[in-house]
């Protein structure tokens, strides 16, 4: 195996493999992954077999002060993306080398935040082998809403009660919302989430609208209006087979209103036409995990969302 760091210079190469590859969404494109550049040390690689093939890819960052890989710091989840091509056997000598590279870097851990299964394109889990090889350990463990729109259980009670009460509203649901929706949107989101969780969005407003300009397939604001002003809404990260839900809020009225539960009957409709498989609420678990939101589970849970995990591993490169 020959292990090359990423270089601008092949953008086009790494974007040809990420579409090709068994478990790469387009967070992976270089154009999604370099948005924020300045604030995360690239320190990608692409790996090539012994004819020079490439076979893989690895996102990462490196943390100087900490003597850290992460992968990926600046995205959901990170991991290998792997050809169809590449076999176990291969992958195991990817991970070797891998840890071999990072070491001589002077990196003591690599943190992977590994890709749900959900998200494959194909079975693509000889990682997780090699990550119980490798002696990593489980770092995290955020417990993530999942509906499987293959067969796709019923809403509650409660929440059909609300998503009733929302029909006599009067109220407007619009799936695919212009950009010039985002600033209202991003205002209701902003105070809701200063006023529960003391924090704000990841992304600002700026970088989000850059994002869906650049990815119109992919990145979908989802709104709820009553005569004309956003009540609810949520943005939606759509890859092959799932539509990730992400940012979610709603404004007191829209609350009271049952706007999100009218919302995600209509969004959950939507993306099974659509074809995706899946439809992704997202984590409803803190500090790594430890802490289970339970209200916003149920909540979830009144959707027809079942869990999937989101794991962290840690990998000391010394051992």
């Amino acid at each position: 195996m020959k292990i090359s760091p990423y270089k601008s210079t092949d953008k086009d190469l790494w974007d040809q493999l990420v579409e090709g590859s068994k478990n790469g969404t387009f967070l992976f494109l270089r154009d999604y992954m370099d948005y924020h550049k300045d604030r995360f040390s690239d320190c990608s690689l692409i790996v090539r077999n012994a004819k020079n093939t490439p076979i893989a890819l690895f996102p990462a960052n490196y943390v100087d002060s900490e003597k850290l890989v992460v992968s990926h710091g600046g995205l959901t989840y990170g991991s290998l993306l792997l050809s169809h091509e590449a076999t176990a056997v291969d992958i195991g000598k990817v991970w070797k080398e891998i840890r071999r590279y990072y070491k001589q870097l002077g990196a003591d851990l690599l943190h992977l935040k590994t890709i749900p299964y959900i998200y494959h394109n194909y079975p693509c889990e000889e990682e997780k082998y090699w990550l119980f090889r490798s002696g990593a350990k489980l770092l995290s463990c955020g417990l993530s809403s999942v509906v499987d729109l293959r067969s796709p259980l019923s809403f509650s009670k409660l929440r059909m009660r609300k998503v009733k009460r929302a029909q006599q509203s009067a109220l407007e649901v619009i799936l695919n919302a212009p950009l010039s929706h985002y600033s209202g949107f991003w205002a209701i989101l902003g105070k809701v989430l200063l006023s529960y969780h003391n924090t704000l969005p990841v992304h600002s407003l700026e970088e989000i609208l850059l994002l869906a300009q650049h990815f119109p397939q992919n990145i979908q604001l989802a709104i709820v209006l009553k005569s004309d002003s956003i009540i609810a809404g949520c943005v939606q990260y759509k890859t092959k087979n799932v539509n990730h839900i992400q940012y979610i809020a709603v404004s007191e009225e829209g609350r009271n209103k049952g706007a999100l539960d009218f919302l995600f009957y209509h969004l959950i409709q939507n993306s099974q036409k659509e074809g995706f498989k899946y439809v992704d609420f997202g984590i409803s678990t803190e500090q790594d995990g430890h802490y289970l939101n339970e209200g916003l589970l149920f909540q979830k849970e009144g959707f027809g969302g079942r869990g999937i995990c989101y794991d962290k591993y840690e990998i000391n490169l010394n051992d």
